[in-house]
């Protein structure tokens, strides 16, 4: 493998790189990594030495096959649920098909690594185009050269009423500042996102599994008052939650308003009100963002990154700052400085 290596900053010039693009209007505009990790994010290979990595993992040259095992093997949350992924390598099986697996991206560059151990087949995707769907090429291809091993999937219907869907009815709260919301209507679940008027069907593939159709390769496994989000190939735990609005016109958005700053991340916030509704400002990086009330002292956004904030009131019931929450952030704390 002479074409990998890991990088230690995000400006480091590399050979024959392939810069990362989404596309804006008719154009299409770059999209640089901001990220200067090593490892996740901060590899760089390309399409012949990532054939070397899977030709080892089908039959192991350099290495051992039970460093690949134990990268396999099952994992387990702190709830003590059990969970198909393991020291980097997921595992499942698809349409009959056992399947070891690992995707990412980051900015617009997506990759994916599949395998089909069994078949001793390994198929990989690499892109620089954000919108291009790796997953549908992967998937179509695994059940165009594997046809002979591929289940078709029925839809069981032992013991299925309507009225089973009325358990699964209620707001989930996926991340941080991301709710969902599903209701039973005629037959059929429903997908609405939180504070959203529209409302779509949900296909269903089993008695509690159903597709989500606007992300390829995506669904929601229903449990008792708990989801699982299955996106791509990451799975997000949910929780159904009661959620009862403050009535907008008792809220004084203006004690919100002022300056807040976390000293481990030196970043600062500034909270304004804009057309009435409470804005986060962060200088000229990210742009606005709008702050919808969920209770008395917190907000939620449309951004997961800044998903909710709890603001915090002392003994006097005067603002100290906030607690920031979000996708991949928990409880970030941010001091009111002004």
């Amino acid at each position: 493998m002479n074409d990998t290596q890991a990088v230690g900053y995000t400006d480091e010039v590399l050979q024959n790189k392939a810069y990362s693009y989404r596309p804006m209007g008719e154009t299409y505009i770059n999209l640089p990594v901001k990220l200067s990790t090593m490892g996740s994010s901060g590899v760089y290979s390309s399409i012949n030495d990532m054939s070397i990595w899977a030709k080892n993992y089908q039959k192991v040259v350099l290495g051992q096959k039970k460093f690949f095992k134990k990268m396999e093997m099952a994992t387990y949350l702190n709830s003590g649920k059990q969970i198909k992924y393991g020291l980097g390598l997921q595992y499942a099986n698809y349409k009959g098909l056992d399947i070891v697996f690992h995707g990412g991206g980051t900015e617009s560059y997506r990759s994916y690594i599949l395998h089909a151990p069994k078949q001793q087949l390994s198929m990989i995707f690499l892109s620089n185009i954000g919108d291009f769907s790796g997953l549908d090429i992967l998937y179509k291809s695994l059940e165009f050269i594997l046809s002979e091993f591929i289940e078709q999937i029925s839809i069981s219907e032992t013991n299925w009423n309507n009225g089973m869907l009325k358990a699964f009815d209620g707001t989930y709260e996926i991340f941080p500042g991301t709710y969902y919301t599903f209701m039973s209507e005629g037959g059929e679940l429903y997908f609405q996102e939180f504070g959203s008027s529209e409302k779509a069907v949900l296909p269903r593939i089993d008695q509690n599994i159903f597709c989500f159709p606007f992300i390829p390769h995506s669904k929601f496994e229903f449990y008792n008052d708990s989801l699982d989000f299955h996106l791509a190939d990451f799975t997000y735990p949910a929780k159904k939650v009661n959620i009862n609005l403050p009535k907008t016109e008792r809220l004084k958005l203006e004690k919100f308003i002022g300056i807040y700053k976390n000293t481990e991340y030196n970043t600062t916030y500034e909270l304004i009100l804009v057309d009435d509704k409470l804005t986060a400002v962060h200088g000229t990086i990210n742009n606005p963002i709008v702050l919808y009330p969920i209770a008395k002292n917190s907000f939620y956004s449309n951004q997961s990154f800044f998903g909710k904030i709890d603001f915090i009131e002392n003994s006097e019931k005067s603002l100290t700052g906030f607690k920031l929450s979000g996708q991949n952030l928990k409880n970030i704390f941010f001091k009111k400085i002004f």
